[in-house]
């Protein structure tokens, strides 16, 4: 339960394209009616394609720049590794215990994006200064 947490804390499960929320819907009413409580009590909403899609690839990039950013900064023996690696624990440990402790809701992922947004001016700050004039 809590890997399938931690993923969808990173992938936003719950942000569906109108593609998406329509079959999980065709799935759900194909269910049948909840026991004890009748019909599933709202309609899951899609959203454009190209917004989901770039929600994604951003959560994807960050989670990839925190995964290869402390490695290359610790192997290059940069100055700024410690804060590297420390945004990369700090943000992988936020999401591993939120994951043990609740479900994967985008809303308790959502308080993350400033260590992914200082890690990713790292990881600019890095490739401008290793870059080949």
């Amino acid at each position: 339960m809590a890997a399938r947490d931690f993923a969808a804390l990173w992938t936003l499960a719950d942000l569906m394209t109108r593609d998406e929320a329509a079959a999980q819907m065709r799935a759900i009413g194909a269910l049948g009616p909840l026991p004890d409580q009748g019909e599933y009590p709202y309609a899951i909403s899609g959203r454009p394609a190209a917004l989901v899609f770039g929600i994604r690839a951003i959560l994807v990039l960050g989670f990839l720049v925190s995964l290869i950013l402390p490695i290359l900064a610790i192997h290059a023996r940069a100055d700024e590794a410690a804060g590297i690696l420390f945004l990369a624990l700090a943000s992988h440990g936020a999401f591993a215990l939120t994951a043990l402790a609740n479900t994967g809701l985008p809303r308790y992922g959502a308080v993350i994006w400033p260590l992914l947004l200082a890690l990713s001016v790292l990881a600019y700050a890095r490739a401008r200064q290793t870059a080949i004039p």
